[in-house]
């Protein structure tokens, strides 16, 4: 059984007691908070500067408890040589997630596979991100 297949069966078996459960809480959601999880330990060289970590949660990390240290040191054992070898790993496990789930319970797990799927193309051409601007809006911006 890999470490993922762990992960998500300790975490399953922990949110089936429904009083662990937090707002909005939808089973797809752990698969998805362990793919943030495997992105965020993995730490891309080619990820967008304001998307080196993604957040977690603290409503999931809280409902989780103890839980979610022993779902990091699952995780934290899973190690690649390059890059793209985490990549395509964690696509892998995204796609096999959102396969256990109708696509409107996939609404997280799309998102991230999207934002994975960027990331891919970026070591296929080998290319930096390009710098993404925040703009504080002023109160002129808005005629409201």
């Amino acid at each position: 059984m890999s470490q993922t297949t762990k992960a998500s069966a300790l975490l399953h078996e922990w949110f089936n007691d429904e009083d662990h459960y937090y707002s909005e809480y939808e089973p797809s959601d752990i698969e998805y908070f362990i793919a943030v999880m495997l992105y965020n330990q993995f730490q891309f060289k080619l990820a967008v500067k304001t998307m080196l970590v993604m957040d977690i949660g603290s409503d999931f990390i809280e409902a989780c408890e103890e839980k979610i240290y022993e779902t990091r040191e699952l995780l934290s054992s899973i190690k690649f040589d390059t890059d793209e070898e985490a990549v395509e790993m964690l696509l892998e496990y995204i796609h096999a997630a959102q396969a256990h789930y109708p696509k409107s319970e996939c609404y997280l797990l799309d998102r991230i596979e999207n934002h994975i799927l960027l990331l891919k193309d970026r070591y296929k051409t080998q290319s930096m991100p390009e710098e993404v601007v925040f703009e504080k809006k002023t109160k002129s911006t808005y005629p409201f």
